[in-house]
Formats: structure tokens, sequence, C-alpha cells
């Protein structure tokens, strides 16, 4: 049972899983990137139309094809609306629906697309027409630069997410996957790179690109366009993670993760939107304007999240000598011990708390003619049944 409710491997799990789901979502957008570059140089804008439909269509009829053939996710969640129904939990339930009583560092990770999403849709309005305008350079080439960035960044996600299951399950006979899955866990103890610092890092690194894609210097655009493609991986598998993490907390009886989850996706398409609609007017202005803004977005979110976890620390942790910038270990791992001692002294304070005795027969007979008033004789109990109809 302590294997089932064990904190710390239900976050190493969604860890792992989130980095490679994340790094295979982004190889696939990152290569498509390059496709659409050279068939639009090439040959015309109406074959990538013909592709976006092809695109669309099989995705209706994989959908239709799962439905039919009974995979659903839905099944699962029978469980969890009996729960929901059930008379039993109607108040953890009411509990656990309460927004209000969510931490501001699991709301963080909800508004976290709001700093960071706006970016790339500037971006891509932006790039094709930067080097064209200012180095002359074609959309296959800048299309191939956009694909580097995104490409290492998901290599990284799914390599991390790969070697450290390999790192932490057993000793790796291969001695280069050894030598990897040693280098990305001495990387996570980088000051920089040790949750939730890296959080605001990626940000902060996201803003810094986004500016330096601003310069007239063609090797600075360069690396600072690979650079925002990487960052933009990294903070993406970040938000998901830290959402999946927070939604473990043991005092909701339901998890609320597939509900916040909808709160982010909606975080996320609006923002995009919103981007969609401004960054074309900021164009007209200047090519600049629409990084920039991206950029002065990205730097407020890494003040606003540093500031979160450093309340969010300081709260929970300083009592056991932790603070923002001296971690001994990542703050999900600190957060997952910490459920798991909570939910350790949980089960031995139930366990120790004796039930309350039940009450004796005498008394229970007292209660009893207490309520119903002295026994009646049988005669008069006879005349009763006949005046009520043997009720």
């Amino acid at each position: 049972e302590r294997k089932k409710t064990n904190m710390i491997d239900r976050q190493y799990q969604s860890q792992t899983v989130t980095s490679i789901c994340t790094g295979c979502w982004v190889l696939g957008y990152s290569v498509g990137s390059l496709v659409c570059g050279l068939v639009y140089e090439f040959v015309n804008i109406k074959p990538l139309l013909l592709i976006q439909i092809f695109g669309f269509a099989c995705t209706g009829l994989l959908h239709v094809y799962l439905r039919l053939n009974g995979y659903s996710f839905q099944k699962e969640n029978k469980k969890t609306a009996a729960a929901v129904l059930d008379a039993k939990n109607k108040t953890a339930t009411t509990k656990t629906t309460n927004l209000k009583q969510f931490p501001a560092v699991l709301w963080c990770f909800v508004f976290l697309p709001l700093f960071y999403q706006g970016g790339p849709i500037a971006i891509f309005m932006v790039f094709v027409k930067l080097y064209q305008q200012r180095f002359g350079i074609g959309p296959t080439v800048s299309c191939f630069v956009q694909m580097i960035g995104d490409v290492l960044g998901s290599l990284w996600c799914i390599a991390k997410g790969q070697l450290r299951t390999i790192y932490k399950t057993k000793k790796p006979t291969n001695r280069r996957v050894g030598t990897l899955a040693n280098l990305v866990k001495q990387l996570s103890r980088v000051w920089i790179f040790r949750s939730p610092r890296d959080v605001s890092f990626c940000l902060f690194g996201l803003s810094i690109a986004m500016f330096a894609m601003c310069t007239n210097s063609l090797p600075v655009v360069i690396v600072g366009h690979i650079t925002t493609g990487a960052l933009y991986v990294f903070i993406s598998q970040s938000a998901s993670n830290g959402l999946l993490i927070y939604a473990q907390d043991p005092r909701y009886d339901v998890s609320p993760h597939r509900v916040l989850n909808m709160y982010q996706m909606i975080c996320t398409v609006s923002i995009k939107v919103v981007s969609s609609f401004v960054s074309p007017f900021l164009l007209t202005v200047d090519l600049n304007l629409a990084l920039a803004s991206g950029a002065t977005v990205a730097f407020a979110g890494s003040l606003v999240v540093a500031v979160v976890f450093l309340f969010r620390i300081k709260n929970r942790f300083h009592s056991r000598g932790q603070s923002y910038t001296r971690l001994s270990k990542s703050v999900y791992k600190l957060e997952a011990e910490l459920w798991d001692s909570e939910i350790e002294s949980k089960t031995q304070i139930e366990m120790i708390t004796p039930s309350p005795p039940s009450p004796s027969k005498d008394l229970r007979k007292q209660i009893v003619s207490a309520i119903n008033g002295p026994p009646s004789t049988s005669s008069s109990a006879e005349e009763e049944e006949e005046a009520t109809g043997a009720l």
C-alpha cells in the first residue's frame, strides 16, 4: 500500500513521461517546419494547404478508428465519476472542486503559458520576413534554423526522460549510455537547472534570446533563434510537469489535474489567439516590436515564478533549512518527501486512535424506552395493531 501511494515514485514517473511526450510532440512539428519551408520556397503555398487538409483528415479517421475499436480514455474516468457521485465522498469532492483551496504555486503552472506561448507565435510570423529583409536569406534556410532549436530541445527531453529512467532502474551496460545518463544527472544538480529555478531561468533566457533576434548581426540572430526554440521546449515540459506533480497533493481525494489541465489549455489557446491578432499590427510598425513585446512578457513571467516559489519554499521548507537560493535537492522531490511523511503520519494516527466504545445493552434499552415510552401490555398491543391495520 505504501508503494502505491509513494509520491516520490509517482513524481519521478511524471517527469519521465512528460519529457518524452513533449520531445516527440516538438520533434514532429519542427520537422514539419523545414518541409513547409522547402515547399513554400520551391513550389507554392497550395501543397501546404493540401498537406494540412490531409493531416486533418488522417487525425479525424484515427479518432474514429480508435472509437470504433473501443480505445477510449473515458473508461478510466467511470471510476472517478462513480467516486464523485458516491455519497461517502461528497464532502471530499466538494473540497476538491473548491478552486480557492489550490495554492498559488499550482495556479502559477496553470497560467504559465501566458508568459511564453505568445513568443513563438510572434517568431513564426517574423522570422521568414526578418531573414529575407535584413540578410537576404530564403525561407528554406530560415526554417532550417527554426528547426534546429526545436529538434535540440525535443531530443534533450527524450534523452533526459529515457536516460534518467536507465540511471535509476538499472546500471547501464553500455559505457556511452552510462556516461550520458550520469551527465544528465549532474546537469540537473547545476544551480540554474535545479527546480524551480529552471522555470525562471528558461523564461529569462527566452526573453534574452528574443531580444537578441532584434539585432542586425546574423550570428547573434541565429544563436538567439535557436535558443528560443530549445527554451520553448523546456518551458513547455516544465509547465506540464509541474502541473502534474502538484496535482498529486494528497489533500485532494480526487485529483484536480483534469480540470486544471483544461484551464491551462484555455490559457494556451487564448494567448495564442491574442498574439495572432496583435503581432501583425506590430509588424506593420516594426519587425522588432513583436519580438520585444514577447521578450518583455517572458521576463515578467520569470519574476512572477521566482516570487511564487520564493514564498512557497519559505512557508513549507524554511524550517527544514531550505531556501529559494539554496536547495539541497529539487523542490519537486522535497514536496514528494513531505507528502509521503504526511501520508505516513496520518496513517499512524488513524491506526493509534481508538474507535469510540459502543453503548452497552442496558444503555440501549434505556434510550429505546425513553424514546418509545413505557412498554405496552399484550392486550393494548393487539388493540393498537387492529386500529392501525397491523402496519
